[in-house]
């Protein structure tokens, strides 16, 4: 005898990555060759490092969907 109901999906488990890591915040100048005397602003290649790190977060750890469980 067959089920008319789907199978249940298997439980998903987040990797100790994601449960580690975190997206990196950034800082850019507001214009490309803007002096910086008090250090404010990330360089251009922190910049693009952290957004290449945040790229890979975000693919290897996406957010959770919102359902009606969890809007609260």
């Amino acid at each position: 005898m067959t089920s008319a109901c789907d199978p249940l999906e298997p439980p998903k488990t987040v990797s100790d990555f994601c449960l580690n890591d975190r997206r990196i915040s950034i800082e850019p100048a507001p214009a490309a060759g803007t002096t910086d005397p008090g250090n404010q602003w990330d360089t251009e290649q922190t910049v693009a490092e952290a957004l290449e790190h945040n790229a890979v977060h975000d693919r290897l750890c996406p957010a959770p969907r919102k359902t009606a469980m969890n809007r609260r």
